[in-house]
């Protein structure tokens, strides 16, 4: 009997974006200035960082970047830490994506936002462990079950399994050189009593 290979690298789930407070009070309308490569690392939002996809996926399971072209990426509230908040279903939060290719230069790409700052709920499907590192987590975490999208790529940014209370992803099929992303939050905790805080985004490479 001949072995088979598989062909799709299989990854599991990374952080793309801790489980934080908002980086911006609303979606990022005023593009004077933003973003050139230098701001991964020094741009406006306080609490996400851009990461290397090369470097997140580059050699796992054998692999290397280039094996994979195609992310999907979900989000989840985490329960009382670093803010003291407790998810709700239909909690609502807003976010902006962006890539940038390796560099040493160019401009940040905004590849997809959410329509409004208020177009990601959360819905009542939960979870117990951390799906990137396996830890658990303070019962009460939720994942986000819905998803609306304006989609600014060259390819287009599906979303699946959205608004039916289990968890809602998006998925970008070809990411066309792209090697940094980054994902702001905005929220404005506290402006609406159904803001949802401490939102993070996990990703994995297909």
């Amino acid at each position: 009997m001949n072995d088979v290979a598989l062909t799709t690298p299989m990854f599991g789930w990374k952080e793309l974006r801790a489980a934080a407070g908002e980086d911006n009070s609303a979606l990022i309308t005023d593009f004077t200035n933003l973003y050139e490569y230098s701001d991964i690392v020094t741009a406006n939002p306080t609490n996400s960082t851009a990461v290397d996809l090369s470097s997140l996926f580059g050699k796992e399971s054998g692999r290397f970047a280039n094996d994979f072209g195609s992310v999907d990426i979900a989000f989840y509230a985490a329960k009382g830490a670093p803010i003291n908040y407790t998810p709700l279903e239909n909690d609502t939060f807003g976010f902006q994506l962006w890539g940038w290719r390796a560099g040493p230069g160019g401009p940040g790409i905004l590849l997809c936002q959410s329509t409004s700052a208020a177009s990601c709920l959360l819905g009542d499907s939960t979870l117990g462990f951390d799906p990137t590192t396996g830890v658990a987590l303070t019962a009460g975490a939720l994942w986000c079950d819905t998803l609306a999208i304006t989609n600014y790529w060259i390819e287009t940014i599906a979303v699946y399994d959205s608004a039916i209370d289990r968890t809602a992803w998006l998925h970008i099929p070809d990411l066309r050189g792209i090697r940094h992303l980054r994902c702001e939050i905005c929220t404005a905790l506290g402006v609406v009593a159904d803001e949802a805080a401490n939102i993070a985004a996990v990703i994995t490479a297909v």
